[in-house]
Formats: C-alpha cells, structure tokens, sequence
C-alpha cells in the first residue's frame, strides 16, 4: 500500500488535471475526469490512449508542470502498466475516465488509499499553490489563464440529476487530440515551440514564489470551485460562505464538482438542501437572479451519478439519508371520489395527511425563533393579542390537487411559500366538492378536521423554553377547554428545581387518546402555571421534556422533541402562548345572500353611516339622517350555518324533492344559502373576507364597468356603424360578384364561364401532350434498346434493324411536331385567357371576390354577441391602457382580469389610463361627457387604491384610519356607481373588514398568497417524484422535500446568511438608472405588412388595394379591414398615449393591436 503522503500527492495531481481539463475546454465539448477501481468496467478495453495525448499535452511538459520526470509521477498508482485513460462518447457528451484496475480483492482497499487521508483543509497558502501549478499548466498548452465565458456542461446535466446516459461507444487511440489555435494539435504544438525556446518552462516552486507575492489576488469563489475539485472537505460556514456567494451574490463561477468517490460528506447536508429548497428542484441546477433581474444558470454537480450501487459513506445516500431523517409521519390512503363536476365518475385517489399536524406547527415557531425572524403578536396586532401563535390555514384546489397548507403570521415577511407547509392533500385530478373535501381533509376520523376546528376557536395553547440557541416548543390542549374565541392569557414560571428521569418516570404520550395533541387539565380560572425541567437520569445538564405544576401539584410531564443542553437555568425563558387561527380562503358565492334583497342588505355598514353624519355634522354640512338601509344577518342563532343547514334539510326532506323557482328563493333567503352543514365553523368574528382574493375581485369590477361605460359609448359612434354598413356592402357585392346566376343577375357568371371553358380547353392540349410525350419516350427507349443490340455477322439481321431504327425515329420526330404544336395552342389559350381576363375585368372581379369573402367572414365573427374584441375607440384604448400601465390579462374567465400584482398596479397608474382614454376622443362631442365621467372614475381608483394598500400591509392597522378611508371609498363609490348592485367581495369589505380590523387591528397579515403560491411548489415536488411506482413513497417524499425548511439545522443557515455583514461577498452594484426608462420603453424595431400596392381599375370610380395574403378591397375599407381582421386599431384612436410621452415607437405601435 503507497503512503498517505503519496496518496494526498496523487489527490493534488488529478485534482489539478479535473480543474485544468474543465477551465480549458479540452476532451470534445466537456470533459470530465473521475476516478474508478470497478475492473470489470475496463475489462475489454485494452488500447486506450494515453493520458497526454488525451488532453492534448506533451507528457515532457506534463512531467516537468507536475515536478516530476518521465512517467514517475504515474508510478504512485500500484502499477504503471494498469493506469488506463479513454473516452466514452455519448450522444451529447464526452467523458475521460482515469481508471486504477486492481485485484476484485483490493477494490475497496484501493478506494480508502485514494483518498485524502483525514481530510485536507483549505487555507491560503494552499490556495496560492493550487493556484500556481494550476496556471503553469496553462501556460504549457498555451491558452489564456482563464476564459471569460464557460460554455454549458452538456455532460453534467446527466450526472446531477441522475437520469441515464444513451448507449455509448467506446473508442481507441485513433481519436483525435484537441487543436489549437493554428489548427495543429497541442502536443505537436508544445514541442515545436519548446524546441523554439518559446515554451515557459516554470516549476511549481518557482510558480509559488511568485504567486505568494500578490496573496490578495485569490479569488474568493473560485477557492470552492478548486476545493471542490481537490476533494478537499470544507466545513459548514466555509461552504455556506462560498457556495452560498456563487449562488445568491452573483459571482462568475466555473462548474464545481464534487468527486463521487469521498469517504467523507463534502458539503453539508442542511447546505445540500437548502440550495436544493431555493430553487425548488430536486437537480443541481441552480439559477440565481441579477440586480438586473436576469438569470443566469450556473451547474453545480451536487450529487454525481454514479455507476452501480452507491456505497454507504456516499455523498449522495448521506443527503437522501438526511432528507429522510426529521420528518413527521404521514398517513396515506386510498378513497373513492368524484373527478368530475356532473357526478358521473368516480376513481380511487391519493389522500396524505400528517398523523400528527400539532407537532409541524411546533417546528414552524422554532424556527421562527432559531432564525430570528420571529415578531411578537402585539406588534402587528392589537395589544389585547399579546404573546399569541397565530397562524392561518387554507384549504384550496391549485391545479389537480387539493391542498390544506398552514403559515406562521409571526414570522417575518413569512407570506412565501418557502415557509407554507401542507398539512393535508388529495392528489388529482378530482373534483372540488363538499362531497370530496368531506371525504378527505375535514374527515372528523382523521386529525385533520379536529386540528383545524381547535385552532378556529383558539383552543390550543403553547409552551416555549428558550435556551441561548435552543428553542422547543409544545402544543397542547387545555382541559377544560376555554369557551370559543376566549383570549387566554397565563403566566410560565420555571422552577429552580428539577424532575430527573429515572426508570420510574414516565412521560405522557404525545397524543391524546382522541388522536391529538397531549391533554393538560388546568382550570379556566388559573392565572399561572409552573414547570420544571425533566432532566436525564444521570446527566442534570440534559434536559429531556417538562413536568407542568398547577396550583402545586404535578399534572403531566411531556418529552420535547429534541433535548436541551443547560448551562445555567437562570438563562432558559418559559413562555405559554394561545394559539390563533384564522382561515384564509377565498369566500365563494356558497355565504352570500342569493334571494334577498341586495339593495338593502349590504350596501352601506350602520357604523360607518354614524361617522358619516358625524363628518358631515363637524364640517357644517346637513345632517343626512339615520341610515336607510338594514344591517345583515349574522350567522349565529337561528342563522347560524348549522341551523341554515337543518332547516334547508327539513325543506327538500334531505334534497330528495327539487323546489320551484319562487320556493327556492324563499328558501335561500330563509337559510342565508347554506345547502349543507359545514365541515368547518369559523366564528363569524373572524371572517372579513380574504384581501388578496377581495382587493383583486374588487379592482376587476372596478374597470368592468368603467368597460360598460365605454362599452355604451361607442356603440353610439360612427366606427361602429360603419362596419355595419361595411357588412351590407360587402353581402351585396358579393351576389353581385357570385359565379353563378343562382340568385339573381351576377358580374362574373358569364365570364367565368368563358374563363372557365378556356382553361378547360388548355387543360385538355396539356393532358393530351402529356400523353404523347409518355408515347415519346418509349420510343426513344425502344430506340435506344436496338442501338444497343449486336448481330454478329448478319446482314439481313442488320438491314432489318435498320429499317426498324429508321421508322422509330420517323414516329418520334412526328411525335414531337404534334407535341411542339399542342404547347403552342396551348400558350395561344393562355394569352387569349390572359387578355380576356383584362379586357373583362374578369382578373380583378376574382381577386375582388376573393378579398371580399375574407372581409367578411372577419365582419360577422366581429359582430358576434361573443366577441370580446371592443366595439370602439373608448373601449380598446382602455383595454389596452390598463395592460399596458398595468399587466397582461389572464386568459381565464372573462379574458379582462388580472393577477394581484397587475390589477395593483394598473390601480396606481389610473391617471395615465385616463388620460390616454380622454386624449382618445379629442375634437368629439363626447369629449366633455367622457372626461367628467373618467375624473369620477380617477377620484374613486384613487381611493380604492388607498383602502387597497391598507387591506393588504402587513403592518399594524389603526382602525380608526381604515374607517375614515373606507368611509371615503364607500362614498366615492356610491356617488360614482350609484345603481351597482353589491356583490360579495364589496359586501365583505363594507360590512366585515371595519368590525374585523377594530377588533383585531390587522388584516392583510393573513392574506393568501402564500397558499395560492404553495400549489406551484407542490407540483414541482410531485414531478420530481412522479416516476415512483409507489403511491405511499411518493407522499412521503412530497413532504418530505415540502417540509425541507424545517429540518435540523435549517434556521441556523438562514441565521448566518442574515446576520452576514453587508458587502463582505458579491459584485459592487452599479449606479442606479436614473433617465425617464422603464419596462414600458422598447427601442426594437418593428413591421407589418398587410397590404400591397393602390390599385386603379378602368371603368371603377373608387381605387382599390392589394391584400398580402392575395386578394383585393376597396380603398375605403382599409380601416375596418385592419381592425376586424388583424385587429390593428387605426392611429387617430391611442394619440391619447402618444401625447403622455411615456413610450418608446414600439410600444406605441403594440397598443394599435387589439388584445382579443
């Protein structure tokens, strides 16, 4: 066996052979260099070619780069004859292999000794010296030091995300060696120019000493790109600063590689899975943004595939082990649903849920508390709130799934889905019905519903011991349990004594006998409780769980999740908190008021009309009276949903009769609308409606009938009527154009006639040469066939032959006058077609005819009830203006609405939209009518957008404030749309959003954007693992991977990353642009071609155009044909956009086309 000084010798060398054949592109498109000590794998290959000439060096100048002479340095293997070197092509990817054979029984021996022994740590003077070697090898192939640009590892993608490689061939010594620059190859070229004297001939020592002196030259990221190549084993902070930088502070970094082989775990793994966690993908391609917002991809061969079974200490089963550690346990099974809306069919689909949901809610606040990323409740919250868990859950269907996920409002900027986690899930396609939900997650059976019902009536409480940089956290159910929405409040005292556990102690088991969390029985009217520490038997600094003590006396004692190592107990904290919960769904028409009267439910809150009159009063204005319109109907007592639910029973005797129209009103109205009991009661104190999904509903509406009224104007412009007219001009020119005189007296029937007969009579001359020709050539075949025949010595053979060749070429040249005579005919027709065509007009009345039927197809789809594409000006510059200072449309629904983010935005900018629509109708009588009318729409945008930004901050509200700029919503609102009828979402934020911020002085806190985003994070996980062919394996790993933020060591990473000092690692940012540009500015140039030249025809009064697609209108159409057919607007219609000057040409020609 070598020495370990060899052996690290030789882990420096093929380091430094990987990180030189990787920068200098050598080996075919990519090379990779691994090492290998399977035999079996080189069993058949005998003839590779040597190293040096595989990365194209001479093995003089590679001794002399390495410090060593002739082929020494290769005898550090066990034998020089068994060092093999050789390619394996792939379809997309080349690989070089150094392979180490050796007996079946000194594979594993030989695997230890290739190893760095004890591992190598990584400083700077090493570094210098990596580096060093590293550029005289460089210098010796003659290319640059380092090249700017690293072309895509093709090979990589194969290795990191473990898929399969295309068969391959293996081939021998006659590959070529990579060339230079002159087209010779290198080796050639080093000799040449070493016998010239023009090769650097420089020693690693040499190299070093030079090096050494500008030591604060290295470069920080390419120490883990080289570490990582030498299989040097860096420790946890180390490879969080490095490769964390490459990643997130955008360094230009080369591939980095970690070698298959490693005894030892290279990376750590809480590292591997938050880089994996970041960018939601199970390969090694990580993508990190820009300052400038573009991407740019970098390969990190994470987890290399390898060939055969990975051995234990692998890197890559050393990460699936971790990722299949801390995990909860997940129950699957099996259930029988609807997958679609009309109830005909019904499949077996995957329902997860986890067994324990209580326990994921106590890794979420530990977390928080580890990373520092925890706020106290009275700090985003009313003050009577203080020292409260508040969370909100979700259950929603994204895509095919359906998924109940969970989010901590506590944590800060914790409304990502990076920190949203499933609790439950039905795996799809399937139906989103009360059936299936009832069936799956609110299944009273499973934890699931009774976790989401306690957490609803802020059941549960928690107990937190905090401990320097240790946290655990315990959810419990008080018995007797607290009345619904009761705000509980006790105080932890940790006593200085402690419990140990000695074999006689027993802890209470973490679930209840209901299948919850542990039961604490501690009386309604205790105001404190007590703990103390259960230490381990034998150890007083191990503590294992908590004993509670009320009123003096030892109720339970619970084990914590992982122990706490105490140093002093005077440092460690006790906390006991209520647990909150609010749901955050979007709220559908199943709570609205179907069958009663809107007008007077709704449409203005009691409290928010006192403060009305109170302003009115204070600024001297007349009293406006008591407020005439009826509060609703809270949902409690007779009204509550349970009772609506009984009662809408009773009526349809269990929905087994159907009602009349008239019952079925009264009957909604009795029963608010709730058809079956519900499988959750949310307290109506809590429910205010949903702000992401209100705020976007309510600005949809907003520009809906902002639509309608431009809608209604231009159906009174001429624009309009002339495309109708245009629709009768064209229907009767187009009978008056008709080939046949089927209704009534036609232009063109008698002429296409002719036209036709003529074509018919050149059709028949063509077909007819056609015929002679074929006749023709075999004739000349036969022809050629007696030329070629020989008679030997006949005569009379040879007269008769003659003869024969003479009358064949007779009926050949015959055959060929006929033919020449039949193309002439036949190109006589032609131009007597030709002429007959110009002379008639029968040439244009054809392109007319064809122009004409185009025109009006794309009329009548114009005009259809169905078209969204506007009816005029008022319409498409609003459509347009909204997207363009906006965002695009989404294509469902109604094709006008927006996402959040977008409809936000276009809100904020309303002032430029109604300017452009104004500008739009400048010079028109209606331009007055329209601009009073759009300073009422900006006035009311303006405060909606106000209220918008309120209902959505995260921050502290004051409710005070909310009412006063509600108030002036509601009233610019009924001022401005006085005949709306309420819908739901302006229900919700009249009537509950003013009682639900006073009482609990927050709001956009437990927006959905999180669990919406959710959906899209799940999907990725689950294509990740789609190709398990296990059901239950594939579930666990979903949340397995979905609950990556939560696992050991997690919260400390993130801690580090926030704690890092600014500027310490990534690239210096540029100076911010200031010139007037914006995502709105677009200097591309731009064409359309879509009609051609003017045309003149005799005997016509009007000119006519060319269409490019072939055809021809009249010149007065051009207009209506751009815009019904191609949907180009004319350029009078956005000078309202050209005037705002905000736009680049572009731009400005992109909002001439119509969106639908």
């Amino acid at each position: 066996m070598q020495s370990s000084t060899n052996r690290e010798e030789v882990e420096h060398r093929i380091g430094l052979l990987l990180s030189l054949c990787a920068d200098l592109r050598l080996g075919g498109r990519r090379v990779w260099i691994r090492l290998d000590s399977n035999t079996k794998h080189d069993a058949f290959h005998e003839d590779y070619p040597p190293l040096e000439e595989v990365i194209g060096v001479d093995k003089d100048d590679m001794a002399e780069a390495f410090n060593k002479k002739g082929n020494t340095w290769r005898k550090l293997f066990k034998g020089f004859g068994e060092m093999k070197t050789g390619f394996i092509e792939g379809e997309d990817n080349n690989c070089v292999f150094v392979s180490v054979t050796s007996t079946e029984k000194g594979v594993k021996e030989d695997v230890i000794d290739l190893s760095p022994v004890g591992g190598l740590k990584m400083d700077k003077e090493m570094m210098i010296e990596v580096k060093s070697k590293l550029k005289a090898a460089r210098k010796l192939s003659n290319l640059s030091s380092r090249p700017k640009k690293r072309p895509k590892a093709v090979d990589d993608s194969n290795i990191s995300t473990g898929t399969s490689a295309k068969p391959a061939t293996t081939s021998t010594s006659t590959k070529e060696p990579q060339s230079s620059k002159d087209g010779a190859p290198l080796h050639e070229t080093c000799r040449k120019r070493k016998a010239q004297g023009e090769a650097a001939q420089i020693s690693p020592s040499t190299a070093c000493k030079d090096s050494s002196k500008d030591s604060s030259s290295v470069d920080k990221t390419s120490i883990a790109e080289v570490a990582a190549a030498l299989r040097i084993e860096l420790n946890m902070e180390e490879v969080q600063r490095e490769v964390m930088a490459a990643l997130e502070r955008h360094f230009e970094t080369a591939n980095v590689s970690i070698p298959q082989d490693s005894d030892k775990q290279r990376l750590a793994c809480d590292v591997l899975t938050e880089l994996v966690s970041k960018t939601k993908t199970g390969t090694a391609e990580l993508t990190s943004k820009t300052i400038d917002g573009k991407q740019k991809t970098r390969k990190f061969t994470i987890l290399p595939e390898r060939r055969g079974k990975p051995k234990p200490d692998s890197t890559k089963n050393k990460w699936a082990a971790y990722e299949g550690s801390f995990n909860l346990e997940v129950k699957h099974v099996k259930v029988q649903l609807q997958v679609n809306k009309d109830e005909t069919s019904t499949k077996l689909r995957s329902h997860a849920y986890l067994v324990t949901p209580w326990v994921l809610l106590q890794m979420m606040v530990e977390n928080s508390l580890l990373d520092n990323s925890f706020q106290a409740s009275e700090t985003w919250m009313h003050e009577d709130y203080a020292s409260k868990i508040v969370v909100t859950y979700n259950v929603d269907k994204g895509g095919n799934d359906i998924i109940n996920s969970i989010r901590l409002l506590n944590r800060r900027n914790g409304n990502s889905m990076d920190f949203t986690f499933p609790i439950a899930m039905v795996l799809g396609p399937v139906c989103e019905c009360h059936e299936v939900t009832g069936k799956t997650i609110f299944d009273k059976t499973k934890p699931t519903q009774p976790f989401l019902q306690h957490l609803a009536f802020d059941s549960y409480l928690s107990v937190t011991v905090l401990h320097h940089s240790q946290a655990q956290t315990i959810v419990f159910l008080p018995t007797p349990t607290q009345e619904r929405l009761q705000n509980r409040q006790l105080q932890a005292n940790l006593l200085d004594e402690s419990v140990e556990a000695v074999d006689n102690f027993q802890f209470a088991p973490s679930v209840s006998t209901t299948g919850g969390p542990p039961e604490v029985e501690i009386p309604l009217d205790a105001a404190s409780v007590d703990f103390k520490f259960v230490t381990k038997a034998g150890d007083c600094s191990l503590a294992e769980g908590l004993q509670f003590v009320v009123d003096g006396t030892p109720v339970l004692s619970l084990r914590f999740r992982k122990p706490i190592t105490l140093s002093a107990k005077s440092d460690a904290e006790v906390l006991i908190q209520q647990v909150m919960g609010f749901g955050s769904n979007d709220r559908k028409a199943g709570k609205s008021n179907h069958g009663r009267d809107r007008l007077k439910l709704g449409n203005f809150n009691v409290k928010l009309w006192e403060r009305h009159r109170e302003r009115e009063k204070a600024a001297g204005r007349t009293d406006p009276g008591p407020c005439a319109w009826e509060p609703p109907v809270k949902r409690v007592g007779e009204f509550c949903p349970i009772a609506c639910a009984d009662r809408y029973a009773t009526v349809t005797v269990g929905g087994k009769i159907s009602l009349s129209k008239t019952a079925e009103q009264r009957t909604n109205c009795e029963c608010l609308s709730v058809y079956y009991e519900p499988h959750l009661i949310e307290p109506w104190q809590k429910f205010c409606g949903e702000a992401l999904h209100d705020s976007q509903g309510l600005i949809t509406h907003l520009f809906n009938h902002i639509r309608k009224f431009c809608h209604k104007l231009d159906l009174t412009q001429p624009f309009l009527q002339s495309i109708k007219n245009a629709l009768e001009e064209v229907a009767v020119e187009l009978r008056r154009l008709a080939l046949s005189n089927r209704h009534g007296d036609s232009l063109v029937a008698g002429l296409h006639r002719e036209s036709t007969s003529m074509a018919t009579q050149i059709s028949k001359i063509l077909d007819e040469a056609t015929n002679l020709a074929s006749k023709r050539d075999d004739k000349i075949a036969e022809l050629e066939n007696n030329h070629s025949s020989v008679n030997d010595g006949d005569d009379d053979a040879d007269l008769v032959d003659a003869v024969n060749t003479e009358a064949l070429e007779e009926e050949v040249n015959k055959l060929n006058e006929r033919i020449n005579k039949l193309h002439k005919d036949a190109e006589e027709l032609v131009e007597k077609q030709q002429k007959h065509a110009e002379d008639s007009k029968y040439g244009h009345y054809i392109l007319l005819h064809k122009g004409l039927v185009s025109f009006e197809s794309a009329l009548k789809k114009y005009l259809a009830p169905k078209c969204k594409r506007a009816r005029g000006f008022l319409e498409f510059v609003l459509n347009n203006a909204i997207e363009l200072f906006g965002g695009q449309f989404m294509a469902e629904h109604s094709g006008f609405e927006q996402v959040n983010k977008n409809a936000m935005k276009a809100l904020e900018h309303f002032d430029n939209i109604a300017a452009a629509v104004v500008g739009a109708c400048e010079g028109l009588p209606i331009e007055e009518e329209v601009r009073t009318r759009f300073e009422q729409f900006q006035d009311l945008a303006e405060k909606e957008f106000v209220l918008l930004k309120m209902i959505k901050s995260q921050d502290k509200l004051d409710p005070d404030e909310f009412e006063d700029v509600l108030l002036d919503f509601v009233l610019s609102w009924r001022k401005t749309l006085p005949d709306v009828d309420v819908f739901n979402k302006l229900h919700f934020i009249f009537e509950h959003y003013p009682d639900f911020v006073r009482r609990y002085q927050m709001c956009g806190r437990k927006s959905a954007e999180s669990h919406e985003s959710v959906h899209t994070f799940i999907s990725r996980i689950k294509d990740m693992v789609k190709r398990m062919t296990s059901s239950e394996k594939m579930c666990s790993t979903v949340y397995a991977r979905a609950l990556a933020n939560l696992k050991s060591g997690m919260a400390e990473s993130r801690e580090k990353d926030a704690n890092r000092a600014p500027g310490k690692s990534g690239k210096e940012r540029g100076h911010y642009n200031v010139s007037k540009q914006s995502s709105r500015q677009d200097e591309s140039e731009f064409m359309a071609a879509v009609f051609g030249e003017t045309k003149d025809v005799e005997g016509e009064d009007e000119q006519f155009i060319d269409l490019a697609e072939g055809g021809r209108i009249r010149l007065k159409h051009k207009k209506v044909y751009l815009y019904v057919k191609t949907g180009r607007a004319p350029d009078e219609w956005v000078r309202g956009l050209v005037k705002l000057n905000l736009l680049s040409n572009v731009k400005i020609e992109q909002s001439k086309l119509a969106l639908h």
